[in-house]
């Protein structure tokens, strides 16, 4: 029977408690979805932010899409009065 409940991680390791009736040496699947909340995913916005600042072909990159930006004009309608 599959148990959900929230770990935390200590060295490398989770940190189980105690009240699961589970009997060590038990071997379990382990499946880890992180608890996010708005200041931890605050702290990753920040950290993705920067993430092309130091990357020289990024000027080559936005070039490219404005050239492709000006060259469509869209298409011809014809407007029947």
């Amino acid at each position: 029977m599959p148990i959900t409940t929230q770990c935390t991680i200590q060295h490398g390791m989770i940190r189980l408690p105690a009240n699961l009736g589970l009997i060590d040496g038990m071997k379990v699947l382990v499946n880890i979805e992180p608890v996010t909340t708005k200041a931890s995913k605050k702290v990753l916005a920040r950290k993705l932010a920067g993430s092309w600042n130091d990357d020289s072909s990024i000027g080559n990159v936005f070039n490219e899409i404005d050239k492709e930006r000006h060259s469509y004009f869209g298409r011809d309608i014809e407007i029947k009065a």
